[in-house]
């Protein structure tokens, strides 16, 4: 009974032993993959410094109200042509279908 005591004791301490060996694997683990993680954000960070990326940035607004006001100018060319061509092609039906009107009731006489 005294064995079975102590084999049951001994079994119990020999599971916790297990259970705390996994929990210090994992926690190295965790502990590695936040050294990473910190190692690749200190060279992100001194990327970023080496090639003035701040300055990309900050000059972002200003490069989108150029592109913005280029393509506002391409628009209203566009409609100006757009509005320049209608009238073009207006005129030529409006021509082209007197011209044939003309000419079938000249026909039919």
């Amino acid at each position: 009974m005294e064995w079975a005591l102590e084999f049951s004791t001994a079994a119990a301490i020999e599971l916790k032993k297990d259970d705390l060996e996994r929990s210090i694997k994992s926690l190295e683990q965790q502990l590695a993959d936040a050294k990473l993680l910190i190692e690749r954000t200190e060279q992100i960070i001194a990327d970023i410094d080496e090639v003035q990326m701040q300055e990309y940035y900050a000059d972002q607004p200003q490069t989108l109200a150029e592109r913005k006001h280029a393509v506002d100018v391409i628009h209203i060319d566009d409609q100006r042509q757009s509005l320049a061509y209608q009238r073009e092609l207006h005129n030529f039906e409006k021509t082209y279908f007197e011209k044939l009107r003309a000419a079938v009731k000249e026909a039919a006489q």
